[in-house]
């Protein structure tokens, strides 16, 4: 303990000294199951937000990757931010280039508020927020052209919806692009944040107890495996 996690308490204690307003964190050590611990704490003491760190995937052995995974699969209310295996690039602000993932949802929306709490915080540091929704592609094997057409128009819609609550909350508008693209959504809007060099990727979960099953597929669960070196925030 006096070792490695009193120094590493100090150390986080320093950081958040420098945030305006200077932030005091209250420090307490559990023993138990790290799993059920961190997500008893959650839900008791209602938490909005929960973060947890990633380790290289060279460096992540099995324990370490069942507590993140085990963590996922339970339902929250807190928003859970897990921070790319980099970490955030040196001198440039979390909220710099930030990407979130619209399907028409209510979750996916309350994704939206969740990154119009850091974009309104940090907006002269702000370059870009782009909104990007991704249709099934197997509307070009339609002849009639009707359902990709229709499959567009609803994306459009999304996002426009998205662009509005954006503005509505205080974000620069001219810091807004829209993406319409095609693909399998989780694969496609991993690539995207990938080559947008997004700091954070925000994904609203409709039931983030499915993301267990990595898990087995859910769009929330690819990113999350692919994603490995952006921060990605799932909301619920």
């Amino acid at each position: 303990y006096e070792e490695f996690v009193s120094p590493l308490f100090a150390r986080v204690q320093e950081l958040l000294s420098e945030n305006k307003g200077g932030l005091q964190a209250k420090v307490r050590v559990e023993d138990g199951d790290p799993e059920k611990k961190i997500c008893s704490i959650c839900e008791k003491e209602k938490f909005s937000t929960l973060i947890m760190a990633r380790r290289k995937r060279a460096e992540e052995n099995l324990i370490a990757g069942t507590v993140l995974n085990g963590i996922l699969s339970h339902h929250l209310d807190a928003s859970v931010y897990i921070i790319g295996e980099e970490g955030f690039p040196v001198g440039k602000n979390p909220a710099a280039r930030i990407v979130v993932g619209i399907d028409g949802s209510s979750a996916a929306l309350g994704a939206v508020r969740e990154a119009t709490l850091v974009l309104t915080r940090a907006s002269e540091d702000v370059e870009k927020v782009s909104l990007v929704n991704v249709r099934d592609p197997s509307c070009f094997f339609d002849d009639s052209g009707t359902n990709c057409k229709k499959a567009s128009d609803d994306g459009y819609q999304y996002l426009k919806e998205a662009e509005e609550l954006l503005i509505k909350e205080g974000v620069n508008g001219s810091k807004i692009v829209t993406m319409l693209l095609f693909g399998r959504p989780g694969e496609t809007l991993t690539d995207y944040a990938q080559s947008f060099k997004a700091t954070m990727c925000y994904i609203g979960c409709r039931n983030r107890s499915q993301i267990a099953k990595v898990l087995l597929g859910s769009v929330s669960g690819d990113i999350v495996q692919r994603c490995r070196k952006t921060t990605v925030v799932l909301v619920s």
